[in-house]
């Protein structure tokens, strides 16, 4: 959305850095709401897009932004919470994200402060804890195997050309620290017969290495 507080932070840092933005809105996408945040609308508009569900000129109704939010959970490949309490709308979006099979992550917050206790719960029942950034890219890098910006500094690297999918895919799965292979075979998402396979040629690639104790880890290839 276009909100006040986290959503125009998270909106004016991706324009701050070059990024691509939406904005999805709970009226019409000809509709400024809230009206303070009119600069923001036209930022959004020239660097990314305004989405809305809803025709030009429907107003800012308060049953559609919770009833929008699973516009927001199917675009996005992850959600992050970063404060909610216990009856934010960020947590129905957390909701259709999870049911949408989407990783959802929390940013930790003091414990019993009203603002934070919705992210705390989400936290208790298993989503990613956000307490560091570059921690952070790199797992949501690898898991949507993209590179991460900054390259290998941020843990990183873009793939190497010529793999196969599944080499691919592995080579996504594996560290940089040692990892065991049943491991690699989770965060890839590729059977084991086929991970064994592919690790063995990325091996031999010389893409990762293998330690004494059979675990794997990505080489850092210039």
């Amino acid at each position: 959305g276009l909100a006040l507080g986290v959503d125009a932070a998270a909106h004016e840092g991706a324009v701050e850095v070059g990024g691509l933005t939406v904005g999805v809105l709970g009226c019409g996408i000809d509709v400024v709401y809230p009206r303070r945040n009119r600069a923001l609308f036209e930022s959004v508009r020239r660097h990314g897009a305004l989405v809305s569900e809803y025709a030009l000129g429907e107003a800012p109704l308060a049953w559609r932004f919770p009833a929008r939010n699973r516009i927001i959970a199917g675009l996005a490949g992850t959600v992050v919470v970063v404060e909610a309490p216990e009856h934010s709308g960020a947590l129905i979006t957390a909701r259709h994200a999870l049911d949408a099979g989407r990783d959802v992550w929390a940013v930790p917050g003091p414990p019993g402060v009203r603002e934070c206790r919705g992210s705390n719960g989400l936290l208790s029942d298993g989503a990613g804890v956000l307490w560091d950034i570059p921690e952070f890219v790199d797992a949501v890098a690898r898991e949507h195997r993209v590179p991460a910006a900054g390259g290998a500094s941020a843990g990183v690297q873009p793939l190497p050309s010529g793999l196969e999918d599944t080499e691919a895919a592995v080579l996504c799965g594996v560290g940089f620290e040692p990892m065991g292979v049943d491991a690699v075979a989770k965060r890839s998402g590729v059977e084991m017969p086929g991970v064994l396979t592919a690790l063995a040629l990325l091996e031999l690639k010389g893409f990762v290495r293998r330690d004494g104790v059979g675990s794997y880890a990505r080489r850092a290839v210039p």
